[in-house]
């Protein structure tokens, strides 16, 4: 429709998606009394509520945080708080602030972010309803998709080319009070951020008409009339052109163990991933009986150890040793060396099938050997200087061969690379070689290093006695690794 109801206008529609959008659920959620300093007249008590979120961040990007209902909303809210909300990393270090004026601010990419909110209130049934309320994750995208603009809805599904005729319906002047349809097609498939998920929403606006120039001038958009535009990523989103050739053929290739056994490592993923050890051990014995020395099972029952060992001060060590060698020794290094060394024809499905098939023995033989460099470094920090010298060289030792296997295995696999970073330092602290410690954590360094990178970096310094080094980071280490979240 003409915005411009007393003038005629050009009509010239674009389409542009500017943002992604996430819905983020509560993970927890705090109801408390606040102190006597919180206390109206009267003796009215002030309660507050203290929400918390999880979300990561596969790229750095600039994002804000938008509470539907209660943002942008200050005099005539019946909360206060808007509520006020707060950005932590992973190790708890404050990012930035915020209240219920949201702000944008730039993020780094990384994983275990937490977002705590805050709302208040003296009547705690108004603050039980929002127990559960989401948090919009707002997210520009690293560059804007432009959408393509039809005259006919099904031009706009087919993408027929009326779009690009001289003579087009939208290149005409639009008289007051007309109406005209218009179609824009979905976004393009090599367009839609790789991060998107189920359930997000990519937005943006629309605008039909131009203002047209005024006194020969360069031409404004100030007066133009901006529609919302929303387009919900849908469960059959499929960015490379739909389930392609090469899927349809794995899927028609997958037979044998893979196919037999492929819904019961699901069902055990997912019960490792909710941590319901209980259930995973019932279902993982009934699995066990049917194959007792199938590869996958054993690599899950190895990640359900290492697991639980991590909240476990004194985990059973040999046990994590035992179920790493298990996967080692199930897994042939041969084979994986005949199918990955030669160059492969892609147009020969059974070649194609061998190497892929060998580039996961060799990412489940890297992810066994990398567990059990855990579990050996765990237990070598664990031990203190007066235990038995032997047991200590006898685990030195295990570190020693099995990272060199690892480092066979490990080429190209990007993935891996900071946790082998890590192992490649403890590995020179191990042999004395403090400084090549310090080069090998290269990157993994400063500031946005994790807390373990942190305590090994200390270890190093002390190690090589720089002392004024050594108090310098454990002066920014109550910034960088706070022990409490900051102010609520």
């Amino acid at each position: 429709t003409n915005s411009t109801p007393r003038t005629p206008c050009l009509c010239e529609p674009k389409a542009v998606l500017t943002h992604l959008e996430r819905s983020l659920a509560p993970t927890s959620c705090t109801l408390k009394a606040l102190g006597e300093r919180d206390i109206l007249p009267q003796n009215r008590q002030i309660y507050e509520l203290i929400l918390t979120y999880n979300f990561s961040l596969s790229e750095t990007a600039e994002l804000k945080i938008h509470f539907p209902g209660l943002s942008g909303r200050l005099y005539e809210s019946l909360l206060e708080g808007g509520p006020f909300h707060m950005i932590f990393d992973s190790n708890k270090k404050l990012c930035f602030t915020a209240d219920c004026y949201p702000s944008t601010k730039k993020l780094e990419k990384g994983k275990g972010y937490v977002l705590r909110a805050a709302i208040r209130h003296e009547n705690t049934s108004y603050l039980d309803e929002l127990k559960n309320l989401s948090a919009m994750l707002k997210i520009k995208l690293a560059s804007d998709i432009s959408l393509e603009c039809y005259s006919t809805q099904q031009g706009a599904l087919l993408g027929m080319p009326d779009r690009k005729t001289k003579n087009s319906s939208w290149n005409d002047v639009i008289s007051p009070g007309e109406k005209r349809p218009l179609y824009f097609s979905a976004p393009k498939k090599g367009s839609i951020p790789k991060h998107a998920v189920v359930g997000d929403s990519l937005v943006g606006s629309v605008t039909v008409d131009k203002a047209p120039n005024k006194g020969g001038g360069p031409r404004t958009d100030r007066s133009v009339k901006h529609y919302n535009l929303s387009w919900k990523v849908g469960p059959a989103l499929v960015r490379d052109g739909g389930p392609s050739a090469q899927v349809q053929r794995k899927e028609k290739k997958l037979a044998g163990d893979h196919a037999k056994f492929k819904g019961q490592l699901d069902e055990l993923r997912a019960l490792l991933k909710d941590r319901q050890f209980g259930e995973f051990d019932e279902k993982y014995r009934a699995a066990l009986g049917q194959k007792s020395d199938y590869a996958p099972f054993l690599s899950i029952r190895l990640e359900r150890l290492e697991e639980a060992a991590k909240n476990n001060p004194n985990p059973d060590v040999q046990e994590i040793l035992s179920a790493a060698d298990a996967v080692v020794d199930k897994i042939s290094t041969e084979d994986i060396a005949a199918a990955l060394y030669p160059v492969v024809d892609s147009e020969d499905e059974s070649e194609a099938l061998v190497r892929e098939e060998a580039e996961k023995n060799r990412r489940m033989l890297c992810q066994a050997l990398l567990r059990k460099l855990r579990i050996v470094k765990k237990t070598l920090d664990a031990m203190k200087d007066n235990d038995d010298e032997d047991k200590r060289l006898s685990y030195e030792r295990t570190f020693e061969s099995c990272y060199k296997q690892l480092r066979k295995w490990s080429a190209d696999m990007s993935a891996m690379n900071a946790e082998i970073s890590i192992m490649t330092a403890e590995r020179e602290r191990i042999r004395s070689r403090f400084a090549c410690g310090l080069k090998a954590l290269g990157s993994l360094e400063g500031p946005t290093g994790s807390k373990e990178v942190l305590e090994l970096r200390r270890r190093l310094l002390v190690a090589l006695n720089w002392h004024h080094v050594v108090e310098y980071e454990d002066r920014w280490t109550l910034i960088r690794n706070p022990k409490s979240y900051t102010l609520f």
